[in-house]
């Protein structure tokens, strides 16, 4: 399973996007993903203008061409038929598979992660201090290849950066390339029901807390709190919205290019 950020995009066009960004620099590669789809080479621009759909046809041949395994050509094939649904009905039946496909995948990765011999000792390490994660984050931006340069972003010691990089290193997420250190394409996945998770949410939500300390003026933050009494059924409703909504943000993010780090915390709960 090399495609993890599949499972995060509902829309196949994204999927298609982010594939034709990884193989920009690869000449002809349009040309041979719409011979491999079965279609004119316009026609791929007028899939991801919204101005035409995929076939199943279609799909089946872009995800032979992509290599995919099964449950992720099964997960891009279902993207396609939930764009294609013509009625609420069918679009719930789809939908509901492709939760299921998601839940399926997401099994299989952890039950891969779980055999690796370091991941019960280590990666703890990983979530018990935000700024670890945060600087995995960092590594993919050119410019803050340097312990000195995240030290001054993330205002804290360089020794504190340096270790950092160790463990991030001994993990396999990141690497040093001569004199800089950059983020490899290997991660760590912690579900929601898994105790590493929970340490991810509470340092994250933290750091929320530091930042409005800081009480620093700038267009690029936004912090929201409400209390509300609503119904039960109002209650799942927005539930559900929030959920639409981090699907949604992941497929602006996942194609978009890497030029800043930011954080998004959401919570809705009841008291």
């Amino acid at each position: 399973m090399q495609n993890n950020w599949l499972f995060d995009l509902d829309d196949y066009r994204s999927v298609i996007e982010k594939k034709l960004k990884d193989e920009a620099k690869t000449r002809g590669y349009r040309t041979e993903l719409a011979k491999a789809a079965g279609c004119q080479l316009a026609y791929i621009s007028h899939v991801l203008n919204n101005q035409a759909q995929f076939t199943p046809d279609h799909a089946i041949g872009t995800a032979e061409f992509w290599g995919l395994d099964e449950i992720e050509t099964d997960f891009f094939l279902g993207l396609v038929d939930l764009a294609r649904a013509a009625t609420p009905r069918l679009r719930i039946q789809i939908e509901k598979k492709l939760a299921k496909l998601r839940r399926e995948y997401r099994k299989t990765l952890q039950s891969r992660l779980s055999i690796e011999p370091y991941d019960q000792e280590r990666v703890i390490e990983y979530y018990l201090d935000w700024a670890v994660a945060a600087t995995h984050a960092l590594l993919m931006l050119p410019q803050f290849g340097e312990a000195t340069a995240l030290s001054k972003k993330l205002l804290i010691e360089e020794s504190r950066v340096q270790a950092i990089l160790k463990l991030l290193q001994d993990l396999g997420f990141a690497e040093r390339v001569g004199a800089k250190w950059k983020a490899t394409s290997r991660f760590f996945h912690a579900g929601d029901e898994n105790k590493f998770a929970r340490l991810h949410h509470r340092n994250w939500r933290q750091q929320v807390s530091e930042n409005l300390n800081r009480n620093e003026a700038s267009s690029n933050k936004f912090h929201y709190t409400a209390i509300h009494s609503l119904s039960q059924d109002d209650f799942k409703k927005i539930r559900q919205l929030l959920t639409d909504l981090i699907s949604q943000s992941r497929s602006v993010v996942i194609p978009s290019p890497e030029e800043t780090v930011a954080c998004m915390t959401l919570d809705w709960f009841e008291l």
